[in-house]
């Protein structure tokens, strides 16, 4: 048998390409891979500022409160505490966002490990399945399933969760608002004499 050269000089070519074509398809992944994480983290950064946000504002409500009803002599008008149990509420619903959030991020965190396990399990069998066992080309696409299985549940749990924290933080700046509402009406109209009326006979 006769050693071919050019042959041999084409076959290597098509080899570099094909590793070449690869590690550009790789690096491309990596850099989107990376700016999704940017874009993910520069979002948790903005939801805890506005839980914090929010959190201040009916925790400071609350606390505020009991001053209000000594300055202005509120403690007999129900609206009052209907502000305090609004701030409360608040609180409450506060507290749930940053838990439904908590768990939105894990569920992320597995999305994104099984989408990776996923891409390198498909990767192995792309490039390693001519050399394989039948029964490991079976156990590596079954490994395959269960990652993609994996990355649509924690897709959908990380959605689900999501919207429960946006909705609970909707509920959250709600209850402030309506208590702030109630106090200023409270303020306002006994601070604002009643007219009185003179009935003539």
């Amino acid at each position: 048998m006769t050693f071919d050269r050019n042959q041999f000089y084409q076959d290597w070519e098509q080899h570099i390409e094909k590793v070449y074509a690869d590690f550009k398809r790789h690096t491309e992944i990596f850099n989107y891979d990376l700016d999704i994480r940017v874009s993910q983290e520069h979002a948790k950064e903005y939801a805890q500022i506005a839980i914090k946000h929010i959190f201040l504002l009916n925790g400071g409500a609350l606390v505020a409160l009991p001053a209000l009803i000594a300055a202005f002599d509120l403690s007999k008008t129900a609206g009052v505490w209907n502000s305090g149990l609004s701030f409360a509420l608040g609180l409450v619903f506060i507290v749930f966002t940053s838990l439904f959030a908590y768990w939105s991020a894990g569920c992320a965190v597995t999305q994104t490990a099984a989408a990776k396990f996923k891409n390198y399990t498909s990767y192995f069998l792309q490039n390693m399945e001519p050399i394989l066992s039948q029964q490991t080309i079976a156990e590596q696409k079954e490994t395959e399933k269960k990652y993609t299985k994996a990355e649509k549940s924690g897709r959908k749990l990380a959605f689900f969760w999501e919207i429960m924290a946006v909705v609970s933080g909707i509920l959250s700046i709600s209850a402030f608002i309506y208590g702030a509402r109630t106090m200023t009406i409270e303020v306002w109209n006994l601070k604002t004499p009643t007219p009185i009326v003179s009935q003539k006979n």
